[in-house]
């Protein structure tokens, strides 16, 4: 491969599936088995403060990881965001201590202001935030689940990979699509995080610039072929691009402007 990062799978991705925002970008497909994303150890993506942003579309009831950035050895220290079944997403950050969590806020669908049935099959826009003191995660717009440290957070080590598609480690590899992933040395609050919702909704041509005044570090369209996949448009620019391995296929083309 080439860059500083490497799309993975024997297979490589099935590029081109329709994406979350309605402008024309596509997304990328996981198979849950051996495809991932992955971007090296930067320090700059271990900040003690974050949010982390995308729309995930996942294809079965499973309990596998969408999205991570840590050390998922003994002991743990980073965050992840698995899948919790088939309605929601949760957030998990470590604490250096063994392999407890030091919080873990359990978003589920069902139970928002605006419920939807599932997760499986559908598009959901997750956020999960840090600000220091509180850990939370938002669905669709909505907050969905807080959680209290039982000890200080202890973000990713030397050596910690900012992956898509699978545990930092290489397991849990998860089934599904993401597109939209970004992420931030702040926490995004509720205002910022519905609006988010509400322009992928109602506004896609607007989405890229209102999520790019935030100042990501990492935001990845994960479209094509307007934009080369895993193209990092965010604050730290290519100095976290990804790039494809051999054997990905093309996708079918999608109506960007």
């Amino acid at each position: 491969s080439t860059g500083n990062g490497t799309y993975q799978g024997s297979q490589g991705f099935f590029r081109g599936y329709p994406g979350p925002i309605t402008n024309g970008d596509n997304s990328v497909h996981f198979d849950g088995s051996s495809q991932d994303i992955s971007v090296p150890y930067n320090a700059a993506l271990q900040p003690s403060t974050f949010s982390i942003e995308g729309w995930f579309k996942a294809d079965a009831v499973v309990a596998n990881c969408a999205i991570s950035c840590g050390t998922f050895s003994n002991p743990r220290s980073g965050w992840l965001i698995y899948q919790t079944s088939g309605t929601g997403y949760e957030l998990r950050i470590y604490k250096g201590g063994g392999t407890a969590v030091a919080a873990n806020p359990v978003g589920n669908v069902t139970t928002l202001p605006n419920p939807s049935p599932t997760v499986v099959g559908v598009w959901t826009h997750v956020v999960a935030t840090f600000d220091g003191s509180v850990a939370k995660i938002y669905l669709n717009g909505q907050l969905s689940a807080t959680a209290t440290p039982n000890a200080p957070y202890l973000p990713g080590v030397s050596g910690s990979l900012f992956t898509m598609g699978e545990r930092t480690d290489g397991g849990f590899h998860w089934a599904g699509n993401a597109g939209e992933v970004a992420y931030y040395t702040n926490a995004l609050n509720a205002t910022d995080i519905a609006a988010h919702y509400a322009t992928g909704i109602t506004n896609p041509a607007g989405y890229s610039a209102l999520i790019q005044a935030g100042n990501p570090l990492l935001f990845f369209h994960l479209s094509e072929p307007g934009d080369p996949p895993a193209s990092n448009i965010g604050s730290l620019g290519s100095s976290v691009q990804a790039a494809y391995t051999s054997g990905t296929t093309p996708g079918i083309a999608g109506p960007r402007p």
